[in-house]
């Protein structure tokens, strides 16, 4: 402390002097303080060029050397030199503050230099592999800091960019594949801009994956590609202090390889492999390559990924031209699945492509699977969610897996127009729905009438050539496990039988003259519509004649051909109730017959509908 300032042997302190002694002691507590806090603001630049070194901070993790950052290190020149081993992690703790009155924001840049590996493997043919390692980057901010990270070569070209947006949260590169020599680091605040994932602010343009390589500068100036040079960080800078850790590691066989953001940078896999990787930062892509050449003619794959705890993540299948022919997404931490996808001989490879859909994770690893076997001939093939790639199918029993937002397509041809009985039975946890649609993919009708696990069955479905049938899962549904089970079985029309779909006056089934109608009730809800060219007879008057079915109470409406009602009655069990009408000059007639009450229905009996002058 400071000595109290004295008039004379013994005498008390004058006020002016009291004051003057107060201030020395504050100001040398407050320095005290500054200098031993667990983050202390950087001192600017002194005003010669030299370098302002703090004393280095202590870590207690085993094999780590952390030393404070030194400035100035903005530009690759002056960049701070680091040299990790793979024994022994680097540290700097430093801090993102612009000097006094300075425009620009704060940049740090580290130089990495890469020794070669202690242990150097060789290749099957006797040949050094290469030295390649894993260097590991991960940088923790203080709350009140957005960061963001660029790994970069040694021309000062970003390799990968690890996009920060929320303050105090970590951001990292876990698995950059290096060899012996010379890469930059470049630590630099996140702008507001990144907080929406966006381009230049007030653009709206969508930023390209950070993960690609070749984006951004090494001068600090042009940020990484998407990112606007706007005004103002994430939250308040603060003390602005982060910490850096590199570590310098082994790769494992197995390991993804960063960067491969891309079609260009895709890593060789084969199936039967397992890969396993990190979804390290936002919208994060990890392209592989799968050579299909030497795969048996009609083989299939099967892809299965576990992602890594707070990341949805999604899974595409593309071909050697990056044409995206499927993708599966799951919920956050979901595993994500496809079977049975096409390998077409014709293709010397294709892409499988993970990603981040939101969130990442630095700490736990994702695991993807890659299996192929041959084609079997009563299983559904993936592409197969549009009309142009819908599967054919006959009679018998198919076989078939719905993922979450899964939809399947097939093509049920007929050499001869036939009655079709089409029933698909779910696995658990899924809510199927049946669709007749058109080949431009409008829906003609549908049929939603079970619950999960429930089979839906289209009873008596009209093929004059060929029909296209869709299947779906309701929202939020799907089993990547356990497959649905369809059965087709067809039969040659018989004459007056029904011609679903009907549901509507543009579809009514026609009833000849003389001819007596069958049809069914079902499902629960089934409407069918009728059109007879019955002349009248010598009264001007139709005979309707409807015969019911046991334990159903159905309910037939006659109309004109222009839509006017002329009767409406009821039959309950299988009795006859016949009905005359006189339709006049409108025409005749329309005739809807429908179960009372919507409630009932019956997939095995067939009432009968007959019109007589």
């Amino acid at each position: 402390m400071p000595r109290i300032p004295q008039t004379g042997r013994n005498k008390l302190p004058t006020s002016r002097g009291l004051v003057r002694a107060a201030g020395m002691g504050l100001l040398l507590l407050s320095a005290t303080w500054a200098l031993s806090g667990c983050r202390r603001s950087r001192l600017p630049p002194r005003p010669d060029g030299a370098a302002v070194v703090l004393a280095p901070e202590t870590t207690t993790e085993p094999g780590l050397t952390l030393s404070d950052e030194v400035e100035p290190n903005d530009l690759l020149a002056n960049a701070q030199a680091l040299a990790p081993t793979s024994t022994s992690a680097v540290g700097i703790a430093g801090h993102l503050v612009s000097p006094p009155g300075a425009k620009a924001k704060d940049v740090d840049l580290f130089r990495i230099v890469v020794p070669p590996p202690a242990v150097v493997t060789a290749e099957a043919d006797g040949a050094a592999a290469p030295p390649r390692q894993r260097l590991a980057i991960d940088v923790r901010p203080d709350p009140s800091l957005a960061i963001s990270i660029d790994a970069m070569d040694d021309q000062g070209r970003v390799l990968i960019a690890s996009v920060g947006t929320t303050p105090g949260e970590m951001e990292g590169i876990a698995n950059l594949a290096v060899i012996p020599g010379t890469y930059f680091v470049r630590v630099k605040p996140a702008l507001a801009s990144t907080a929406t994932g966006s381009g230049p602010a007030g653009t709206g343009k969508p930023r390209r994956d950070p993960g690609v390589a070749g984006v951004g500068n090494a001068n600090g100036t042009g940020g990484v590609a998407g990112i606007g040079v706007g005004a103002g960080t994430v939250g308040s800078l603060g003390t602005a202090a982060y910490r850096l850790t590199v570590r310098l590691l082994a790769f494992d066989p197995g390991d993804e390889i960063e960067p491969n953001g891309k079609g260009s940078l895709a890593g060789d896999v084969v199936p039967g492999g397992d890969v396993s990787g990190y979804l390290g930062w936002r919208r994060d892509e990890d392209w592989f390559r799968l050579p299909v050449s030497g795969l048996p003619e009609g083989s299939v794959l099967s892809v299965d990924l576990d992602p890594p705890d707070g990341v949805a993540a999604s899974v595409s299948i593309l071909d050697s031209v990056e044409h995206k022919m499927i993708e599966q997404r799951g919920r956050k931490g979901d595993r994500v699945a496809i079977r049975n996808i096409r390998l077409p001989s014709s293709e010397p490879s294709m892409f499988v492509v993970v990603r981040a859909e939101s969130g990442r994770n630095l700490d736990a690893r994702y695991n993807l699977r890659l299996r192929s076997e041959e084609a079997k001939a009563d299983a559904e093939l993936e592409p197969n969610d549009t009309p142009a790639h819908a599967v054919p199918i006959g009679d018998g029993n198919f076989l078939g897996y719905l993922g979450p937002g899964d939809v399947d397509v097939y093509r049920y041809n007929a050499a001869m127009p036939v009655e079709l009985d089409f029933e698909v039975t779910p696995p658990e946890r899924v809510d199927l729905k049946i669709e007749v649609i058109g080949e431009d993919g409008t829906v003609i009708t549908k049929i939603d009438a079970g619950k999960r696990r429930e089979a839906e069955r289209l009873a008596n479905l009209y093929v004059a050539a060929s029909v296209l049938v869709r299947l779906s899962a309701g929202k939020g549904d799907g089993n990547l496990d356990e497959q649905y089970k369809i059965r087709t079985t067809s039969r040659p029309l018989e004459a007056g039988g029904e011609r679903e779909p009907n549901g509507t006056t543009a579809l009514a089934t026609p009833l000849p003259d003389a001819v007596t109608g069958m049809g069914l009730c079902f499902p629960r809800g089934d409407v069918d519509f009728w059109l007879t060219q019955t002349p009248v007879g010598p009264s001007g008057s139709l005979a309707v004649s409807l015969r019911g079915i046991a334990g159903l109470n159905l309910e037939a409406r006659v109309q004109t051909t222009t839509g006017k009602e002329l009767t409406r009655f009821r039959t309950g069990g299988d009795s006859s109730a016949p009905t005359r009408v006189n339709p006049g000059t409108d025409g005749c007639c329309l005739i809807q017959v429908r179960e009372a009450s919507g409630r009932g229905a019956n997939a095995r009996d067939r009432y009968s509908l007959s019109v007589t002058p």
